[in-house]
């Protein structure tokens, strides 16, 4: 599927038989980004160090193996995700437990950062720029340009900061193969 899975979905499936529930192309597009952000994280907290020790133990014939469509998607429809996901790294609320498949799976990541837990998204966000540009120029195009936001924009140049410094807390950045 050289124009990915989304995009395959929508013309084979989704167009027509579902089309009138989204609206247009574009907004199926959204949304679908949306849910691999979702999945993404998902797959990213399973497959982190902490995940995957969990994993082997408490559940050894499951995966969080994923293979995302997130990679083509401008991350610009995201973005309003993110900071939602902020908010709750941030306040511990309910929303972090209605979007993991595992909770414990992020509990256990958190650890990593216990006195910033803002940090894991900066993490997760990063993991997906640097892949999300990867793929964008082995197809041929420049990566989206993102606008961030007020909350995002300083979490990522802190995390960056820290990266390129080397204080950032062990095991946190990660990029899985």
């Amino acid at each position: 599927m050289p124009e990915g899975l989304v995009l395959f979905c929508w013309r084979y499936r989704i167009e027509s038989s579902w089309a009138e529930y989204f609206g247009s192309l574009e907004e199926y597009e959204r949304l679908a980004s949306q849910l691999e952000f979702i999945l993404e994280f998902n797959s990213w907290l399973g497959i982190s160090p902490e995940g995957a020790a969990w994993l082997a133990e408490y559940k050894k014939d499951t995966t969080f193996t994923y293979y995302a469509d997130i990679w083509r998607a401008n991350l610009n429809s995201v973005v309003g995700l993110a900071e939602r996901i902020y908010d709750g790294l941030k306040s511990q609320d309910d929303f972090l437990a209605n979007i993991t498949v595992e909770k414990i799976l992020l509990d256990l990541r958190l650890k990593v950062v216990p006195q910033s837990p803002q940090l894991l998204l900066g993490a997760y966000l990063d993991y997906l720029i640097i892949n999300e540009g990867k793929v964008a120029l082995r197809i041929g195009r420049f990566p989206h340009a993102v606008d961030w936001g007020e909350k995002i924009k300083p979490l990522l140049k802190d995390y960056r900061e820290r990266k390129e410094k080397g204080t950032l807390p062990p095991n946190l950045a990660f990029l899985p193969e």
